[in-house]
């Protein structure tokens, strides 16, 4: 019997020949990763399908590769899991029932099983999500890819009752896990009720008990706003929880007729009869042996009043509610920074900024001096570092540069592993300063994280590095013949690495009036995330681009891009502007 949903039939033969193929697909599938032509990694990919046809990393080379098409990613996830599951063998797979996840192999399969799923959600192929997720949870009883949301909601959205209530018996008598989610469960548990009984008392109770579990949840599922302001403030220590809840959740609540509508009036009763205490949803816990009340703290009311911000549906609402926080209170980090957030003149958001900055050492400061290592992963230390990073990112926007360095450099002590890739910007901050001193350090710091890199058996993954790099070189001058080749190889390193950043330095080609979501190493996204801020020094240094014009008639460039392509999986998701909100 079947299992699982499967493509084709297993064949567990390994013969010596066999093995051969298979070690020669999986060499022309190293080289494919390691390649940074498309069109050669897609070649090798193809290459490999034909010594081996088992070869689901083969499969994977191609969909990572070709243009967006949604048909196509499908066809060729099944493909891959087909080839998975064959690669594997049916005893092996019977013997690993349960615990997929254990061995490199079948978690691979998994992996691919999960994508599929979403795949498939995404262009409408409901049922065959649903029966690949539900394959996911069974195959791992430890659910490690948190499947288990997506299959229920799938379920929801496709309004199917019965399995639904299996599924959620499944989920918490028959899996191995500690559900570490369970506010999505309530939300889940109401949506399911209303689909069955409409608005009554049953329905309202399980949304009241689910509203009083995760409110900032339910503004996130009613507004994009919530959801953006949930990424750049970091009101809690699991903000990209929220965001994924959202990205699963939605569909089901937008597939039922009402649902958004019943949510949203229930979320307007809930915020009305909130109690006189809450929590600060920045995260600064309050002592439980004092008794504080918003009317005994302003702060507390301050807070109270931003969470309510972020909870509110119109940017009016968000706007009055923010003007009484800070009325309340000077001590509020999370009312100046909602406030610099959705303020649009630069000045403004300097501002604001800088009043959160000041806010924060002054509530923070204690909690933030007795932290050691990178602050990034405790959840105050986070809050302070973004709004350290709307203070630099608009001291340098308003010419501040100095100053843009100096909390640069401060930001970089608190966050060494630079989840905000805030080097770069420093590094151009120093070389719009334009001295030989600003360029030397410009280029050490370039020169240090090029050579960590390679200390630590890894490419750079960030061209920004070598450009700067290069910059920095051009900015300090050459004493002899040597040291201008060493600015010709630099640029020709810098080049090779991202051929599609001279194009947008030089104006030979546009640059697209929004900056990519995320941006892959080496791509064009890449390039056009660096030009954005990087342009205005190269046009500033007396010959940098002439001399970058020269160089690149050494190499064969790519065509201009008919739109701007971003990578499945990119090298970075985020930046400063991400969270600040720049477009």
């Amino acid at each position: 019997m079947t299992r699982t949903p499967h493509w084709g039939n297993f064949s567990s033969k390994k013969a010596p020949a066999a093995q051969k193929s298979r070690a020669e697909a999986e060499r022309l599938i190293e080289l494919a990763y390691k390649s940074r032509s498309k069109r050669k990694k897609l070649a090798l990919a193809h290459q490999a399908l034909s010594v081996w046809p088992d070869c689901a990393h083969a499969y994977k080379v191609l969909w990572d590769n070709y243009d967006p098409d949604p048909q196509l990613s499908v066809a060729l996830l099944r493909l891959a899991v087909q080839a998975s599951q064959r690669a594997i063998g049916e005893q092996r797979l019977s013997s690993l029932w349960g615990r997929f996840g254990s061995e490199p192999d079948t978690s691979e399969l998994l992996r691919f099983e999960a994508t599929l799923a979403l795949m498939s959600r995404g262009t409408g192929l409901l049922d065959e999500a649903i029966a690949w997720a539900e394959a996911v949870v069974v195959h791992d009883l430890q659910d490690p890819l948190h499947v288990r949301f997506i299959w229920v909601s799938c379920l929801l959205e496709a309004q199917a009752h019965e399995k639904t209530i299996k599924a959620y018996s499944l989920i918490h008598d028959g899996l191995e896990l500690n559900d570490g989610h369970t506010e999505w469960w309530l939300f889940y548990r109401a949506l399911v009720l209303f689909q069955l009984n409409g608005d009554n008392r049953k329905s309202r109770e399980a949304l009241a008990e689910a509203l009083a579990s995760g409110p900032m949840l339910a503004a996130a599922l009613l507004s994009d706003a919530a959801v953006m302001l949930a990424e750049a403030v970091g009101l809690d220590a699991d903000s990209r929880a929220l965001v994924e809840f959202v990205n699963i959740a939605r569909p089901a609540w937008q597939a039922t007729r009402g649902a958004e509508d019943w949510l949203s009036e229930q979320l307007e009763t809930f915020k009305e009869s909130l109690e006189d205490d809450r929590p600060d949803p920045w995260n600064e816990s309050v002592s439980s042996n004092e008794d504080v009340s918003r009317k005994q703290d302003p702060r507390v009311t301050a807070d109270f009043l931003a969470s309510m911000a972020f909870m509110a549906e119109s940017p009016e609402e968000r706007k009055q509610l923010l003007e009484k926080a800070l009325a309340e209170a000077d001590d509020s980090p999370g009312s100046y920074y909602l406030s610099a957030l959705l303020e649009t003149v630069p000045a403004r958001k300097l501002e604001f900024y800088t009043l959160a900055r000041e806010a924060g050492q002054r509530v923070w400061g204690g909690r933030l001096r007795k932290r050691k290592g990178d602050l990034w992963t405790d959840p105050v230390g986070r809050n302070y570092i973004l709004v350290l990073a709307g203070v630099a990112y608009y001291q340098w926007l308003l010419g501040n540069r100095a100053d843009a360095i100096a909390t640069y450099e401060d930001l970089l002590t608190l966050n060494p592993n630079d989840h905000l890739h805030a080097l770069a910007l420093l590094l151009v901050c120093y070389l719009e300063e334009r001295t030989l001193q600003n360029a030397q350090i410009a280029r050490d710091r370039s020169d240090a994280k090029i050579t960590e890199y390679e200390d630590a058996g890894q490419e750079s993954r960030d061209s920004s590095l070598s450009y700067n790099y290069a910059l920095s070189l051009i900015q300090i001058g050459a004493a002899d013949d040597a040291g201008e080749k060493d600015i010709i190889s630099a640029l020709e390193y810098a080049i090779d690495e991202n051929p599609y950043i001279p194009p947008l330095l030089l104006g030979d080609w546009e640059m697209p009036r929004t900056l990519p979501p995320a941006w892959t190493y080496g791509e064009h996204s890449e390039a056009i995330d660096y030009v954005s801020y990087a342009k205005n020094v190269w046009s500033m240094t007396p010959g940098a681009l002439d001399l970058l014009r020269e160089t690149i008639g050494k190499f064969e460039l790519p065509a201009e891009p008919d739109f701007v392509f971003v990578s499945k999986e990119p090298t970075r998701q985020s930046t400063i502007r991400d969270y600040l909100g720049v477009e």
